[in-house]
């Protein structure tokens, strides 16, 4: 099994390259090399995603429905509902997490 810091180190660490090859594709002329290479890392980013999405449901965790890419739920303190993290929906079924004292 996966620790879940190594997982989230592994995110960190894509989403850090992914700004980094963003920064140097922005300071690219415009043109078509441009516009390719802006292609090319949209397509990275939402395999990514899936990817990311996919090893988070593999471990038990709910996945928003309505997003595409796919989203993780995350625990929410205030309602205590789980919420995409993108679009902010709850779960078609509601699912309830306790709130931690």
């Amino acid at each position: 099994m996966i620790d879940p810091a190594t997982i989230k180190s592994w995110a960190a660490a894509t989403s850090a390259t992914f700004a980094a090859i963003r920064s140097v594709i922005s300071s690219l002329p415009s043109g078509k090399k441009r516009e390719e290479a802006e292609r090319l890392l949209a397509e990275a980013e939402r395999e990514q995603k899936k990817a990311e999405a996919l090893l988070a449901q593999r471990l038990g965790f709910q996945i928003c429905q309505d997003c595409w890419p796919p989203e993780i739920m995350v625990f929410s303190k205030k309602d205590g509902f789980l919420h995409c993290r993108n679009c902010g929906q709850t779960p078609r079924d509601r699912v309830y997490q306790p709130k931690l004292i």
